[in-house]
Order: structure tokens, then sequence, then C-alpha cells
């Protein structure tokens, strides 16, 4: 077995143990059909010469989880009744640390071409994500109160926030090494628009075993890249913030005073006959956030004592939560500050049962700065003609097994259109599910039908299939798509002539 073959068993044995968390199109991984799984693995190629991404309409990605409730779960509905907040039993079926993320991406613009064993894509892309880690015991002692943690402490160090709002520009080149092997890396150019982060910090809580008090302690730093307006005591503590309103939507949009670089790279390797083995990196860079700047940093220590009086009112809770920030010493500063993005390694390994028909199984991790989200997605296609691929898929994601989900590719030549989703029921039923995904884009796709380009398809199948012909001491041939050989992949020299004189006899 070559090096890099274990290396990428290695990551699929390592992701396939982990719980499925985490999410971002896994079933888009392998369908190398379209050109936007080129944004999860900058080695695969477009199958034709040209590609172009109508503008707006190429790509939109919407996709929402949490690893903890649905939204009937949360908020129950009573028969001739309102819906009522369930937070004990909800709080009561945290895990160790929970997870909740969305992301909207929509690409303005993308263009691509392959030459020989070359091609690039160069691709303009809106994103906005925002993973969110809460711990489970932290949250539930504040909850359920002290009593199941008499001399204990629980921390708070998992809770982290990462809203990010950035343009990419990005340009990918992809070479086929031979022999079905493909490499790819993709540099992107990155301008933030507002970013809000929440990092590691060193929070905890504390309950004394004789007088059951709480004590909260420890220290903490939030920065932020928004437009607001913060006022501070003569001591240099926060004493409030507001939204500014002079700052304009056009501003914020064309802001381009928060530079960043990102890097990506994957490599697709043939590994047997029938196996094709996948893996990629992406997102290994960071941005630098320079305007509207603000840092707010706490340190100290707060002791609750519990109610000595009934409360009267909401003064009371104004007043709790004014203790609370004067005893941690928020202060405020404006400093520029860096964050990097959330790395994430997929892997894949695809076996095609024949020329129709393929299943595969893809792997993903998300790096957070308190947690690593998982996922692990089986895919199966079918390709009755060229330009129709229909796809069945089951993802583990969420703590839940019930994401079933389904894409279909429609049109090559010259124009694309597909739609994919991991959760069916999600769709269907979006208030009793943890997570809703959809991606859906129209391409045009150029050059597939040109002289020169008689295979119909140059991309990555078809090249892994002409390899392994000609390390079996096939020799393959170029011809035109036909009813009998509808994808345009090499077959055995022998066959082909003997279907010509088949053809022969007929028309005699």
């Amino acid at each position: 077995m070559r090096r890099w073959d274990r290396v990428i068993l290695g990551l699929g044995g390592v992701l396939l143990t982990l719980t499925g968390m985490a999410q971002h199109d896994p079933s888009l991984y392998l369908l190398y059909q379209v050109p936007e799984s080129n944004l999860l693995n900058p080695a695969i190629q477009p199958e034709c010469p040209w590609y172009i991404g109508l503008p707006v309409l190429s790509s939109v990605h919407a996709d929402y989880g949490n690893s903890l409730f649905t939204y009937n779960q949360l908020f129950q509905k009573h028969p001739g009744a309102q819906r009522t907040i369930e937070i004990e039993q909800t709080v009561a079926s945290m895990h160790r640390r929970d997870y909740f993320g969305t992301e909207a991406h929509v690409q303005w613009l993308a263009l691509g071409h392959r030459w020989g064993d070359n091609s690039i894509i160069f691709t303009i892309t809106e994103k906005n994500n925002l993973p969110v880690t809460l711990p489970g015991r932290g949250v539930q002692l504040l909850w359920n109160g002290n009593t199941p943690y008499e001399g204990k402490k629980a921390g708070l160090e998992g809770t982290g926030a990462y809203l990010s709002h950035y343009r990419e520009y990005a340009l990918s080149w992809s070479r086929h090494l031979g022999g079905g092997r493909f490499f790819g890396v993709r540099g992107k150019l990155l301008f933030g628009k507002m970013n809000l982060s929440v990092g590691r910090n060193h929070l905890n809580v504390r309950t004394d075993d004789r007088t059951f008090d709480l004590t909260f302690n420890g220290d903490f730093r939030v920065n932020a890249s928004m437009p607001v307006i913060v006022t501070t005591h003569p001591d240099g503590t926060l004493n409030n913030i507001v939204w500014d309103d002079n700052v304009s939507v056009r501003s914020l949009i064309f802001n381009g005073r928060n530079p960043g670089f990102a890097l990506d790279a994957g490599v697709i390797l043939p590994y047997g006959d029938r196996w094709t083995l996948s893996a990629s990196v992406l997102d290994l860079g960071f941005i630098r956030w320079r305007s509207y700047v603000n840092n707010m940093q706490g340190h100290g220590s707060f002791v609750y004592q519990g109610l000595k009086t009934l409360p009267q009112g909401d003064g009371y809770l104004d007043d709790l939560v004014n203790t609370f920030l004067d005893s941690m010493h928020i202060g405020y500063v404006e400093e520029a500050y860096t964050t990097f993005l959330p790395p994430r390694i997929l892997v894949g390994a695809s076996y095609r049962a024949t020329e129709k028909i393929m299943a595969g199984v893809t792997g993903e991790a998300l790096f957070l700065k308190s947690k690593m989200v998982s996922s692990v997605t089986l895919s199966g296609q079918y390709r009755p003609v060229t330009p129709v691929t229909l796809m069945l898929s089951y993802t583990l994601q969420y703590n839940s097994f019930n994401s079933l989900g389904a894409g279909v590719v429609l049109g090559r030549d010259p124009v694309q259109f597909y739609v994919i989703t991991t959760n069916i029921p999600g769709l269907i039923k979006p208030l009793d599910t943890r997570s809703v995904n959809i991606r859906f884009g129209f391409n045009i796709l150029l050059g597939c039908r040109e002289k020169g380009d008689e295979s119909g398809s140059k991309g990555v199948g078809s090249a892994v299939v002409k390899a392994r012909a000609e390390s079996n001491g096939v020799t393959p041939v170029k011809f035109r798509p036909s009813r009998s050989c509808h994808s345009g992949l090499p077959v055995k020299e022998k066959a082909y002539k003997k279907k010509l004189r088949k053809r022969k006899k007929r028309k005699s």
C-alpha cells in the first residue's frame, strides 16, 4: 500500500470513530460532475473545458444545526394551549459540550477552465458563519442549582462563539499527475466585514459545601469588529453599548480594512480496480480585524449568596447583573486583533460498482477553539445518462440518526442545475429536526462536445477509469457517447470493434 493511501485510510478510520455533529454538504464531496464539489476538494477538475457559475445563482448554501434539541422539543405545544418553553428537559439532556451552528454562503461569481492536465477555477463568495459551543455541566449548574455540585467546581471553559461575515476571492489550481492521481491547491484572499469572537476563557463556578454560595471566578475576553458605540466609566470599566447608526450598510459591504488569507489543499488517488480515495484540508488561514474594533476583557470574582427576601419587580435582576459586571472588572480598549478560520478536514472513499452506479463514504471534522465536531456520510449515485445524476445519502450528525438526504443533477452542456440536501425530513418538517440544509445552483458548462474532446468527459472519474484500463493492459480509445456507452468513459478496443461489426450487419 502506498504511503498516501495509508494516510487517507488512517484519517478516514479516525473520523468514522467519532460521533457525528458537523456538516458542510459532505454528500457534495464525491459528486464530481458538479463543479461546486471543487469547493470541498481543490483537486477536483470540472468535466467540461469551460465552466461559468451564474452570478448569485451558481451556489447558494444554507445550513442550520444543533446537537441538543428540535424546535418542538424546546417549545412544546399542549392541546388547547399555547406553546411552553421546556428548558428543564433540554438542560437535563445536555452533553459534555453541545454545538450550535449556522452557515449562509452565496457565490457571486465562478469561472473555470480545464486544458490538458490542468484546471483553474476563480470564485467570489460571501460567507456568514456562526458556530457556538456550550458546556453542559456549567449550564446545568446555573439552571438546576447547586445541590448536585456541593463542594465541586463546574467549568465554563467550553463556552465559545465565532460570528464572522467576510468576502472570499479564491483561485484554485488542479493538476492530473497521471494514473488517475490528482493534486489541487487553492489560495483565498479574505476581506472581513463583521466579527464577534468569544475565545478561550477560564471561567468556573464553585459551590460551597457549607453555605451553598455560588462563587464565579476567572477571566475572559471578547473581541468584536462591529459599528457600535461603547461608553465607559471614569475608571475605564464598561458602561453601555449601542449600535452606531451613522455607519451605512454600503460602508460595511465595501469595507476592505480587515484583510486575511487562507489555503486549501486536496488529493485524489485510485486504489485497486474500483476504489478511489480522496482527502482535503480547508480554511487554513486568518483575518486581521482593524476596523470598528472593540475589545472587552474581564477578571475577578463574584459570590452569589441567594435570595434574602422575595424580590419585587425587575430591579433585583438589574442590580444583580450590574453587581456581577462590576465584580468582574470589565475593561474596554480598541486594539486590532487576529482570528483564525475554523479548519476542516474531509476524507472520502468511493466504489464504482458499474459505469452507472457508485457508492461512497465521506468523513468530515471541524476544529473549533473548544471542540472538534464531526460527521460521517454514506452516499450512493446513479447516473442513467450523462446529463442526469440521482443521489441518496445518510448522515450521522448532531447526535441524530434520521438525516436522510438526496440530490439531483440535471443537464451538462450547456446548462446544469443541481440541488442537494443532507436532511430531507428537515425540509419537510423543520420544527421536528435538529438540522436544515440545502445547496442549489445553475452552471454553464461549455466545450464538452467540441472536436478533440470526443470522450465527452476528461474529469476526475474519466481519468481514473482510463488509468485503470491502462494498468490492466487495455488500450482505451476515444469515442462519442452513445446509448450503449452513456458516460463517455474509455472502453476496450475489442468491445468497440465488436459493436461496429454488429451495426454494419444491421444496416446490411
